[in-house]
């Protein structure tokens, strides 16, 4: 037990070395699942998901505008990765935790992956992204979140769709190739409901956030007929001074029954709650 504990904190203070580093790119192994994350430059965002050996993800990135005009960026490049955090231990923990600020406002994010047991074809990536108004004036912020998933190793052949809760919130999006329910992601935004959202296709909606040009969801909930499906969200919120919003995410893949998805929140550290 004690020789166990010598190399799980060997492997601790490796990878707080690795953070010290500021190195910009981040390997995320645990069971059955890997990923790579660039925290810097051009190409940041989660570059891959591979579950057993098959790599479910094309991208998924984080871009951000402030006011009602001008264009989105992604959130690296708010600043260099600051108090970074990567722990990588076997099957144990796999987290990455690291924060964008400059002199009016900081993005958090942090991400947990959690795989299955080999062959299982499960796999949970839970999200938790902190926008905070650090200068003394109201600060119109608005966060989006672009995902590029290509099921099975495939981008076509795909569907996304939005389903909402009672009060017309969209709190999940469910992606599938064929009959199969493949990927989900459900949303627990406490301090920020989500403004707008969109369904589409291709690199439609990651070109409106890159095209120099203030953008708003259109709003669709499906993304149409089956083909290289996207998905994002949309979050507006008018920051007070010091004020914060805070979204939790948890993904799954493939689609989870409850108790699978339970199993997977409670191993991720990742507390849902559902809006009434």
């Amino acid at each position: 037990m004690r020789f166990l504990r010598l190399i799980l904190l060997s492997q601790v203070i490796a990878s707080v070395a690795a953070s010290n580093s500021h190195a910009a790119l981040y390997n995320f192994l645990f069971k059955n699942s890997s990923m790579n994350i660039e925290t810097a430059g051009p190409g940041a965002g989660v570059l891959n998901w591979n579950v057993d050996g098959v790599n479910n993800l094309g991208y998924q990135g984080f871009y951000f505008r402030v006011g009602g005009v001008g264009p989105e960026s992604m959130v690296q490049s708010i600043s260099a990765p600051g108090a970074v955090s990567f722990v990588q231990i076997p099957n144990v923990l796999s987290r990455l935790d690291v924060t964008y600020a400059n002199a009016s406002y900081s993005v958090r994010t942090v991400f947990q992956l959690t795989g299955g047991n080999p062959g299982s074809g499960y796999s949970g990536l839970s999200e938790t992204i902190t926008v905070k108004n650090l200068s003394g004036a109201p600060l119109d912020f608005h966060l989006f979140q672009y995902s590029d998933f290509n099921l099975f190793g495939l981008a076509g052949g795909q569907v996304s769709q939005f389903d909402f809760d009672l009060l017309g919130q969209p709190y999940k999006v469910t992606q599938t190739a064929g009959a199969s329910h493949a990927v989900t992601e459900i949303v627990n935004a406490s301090s920020a409901p989500v403004g707008h959202y969109e369904a589409n296709m291709g690199g439609l909606t990651l070109a409106s956030l890159t095209d120099g040009f203030a953008t708003t969801l259109n709003d669709s909930a499906l993304s149409g007929p089956p083909g290289d499906a996207t998905f994002a969200y949309q979050w507006d919120k008018l920051l007070q001074p010091n004020d914060t919003i805070m979204i939790s995410k948890l993904i799954v893949v493939p689609e989870p029954t409850t108790g699978s998805l339970i199993l997977l929140a409670l191993a991720s550290g990742l507390v849902m709650r559902r809006r009434k």
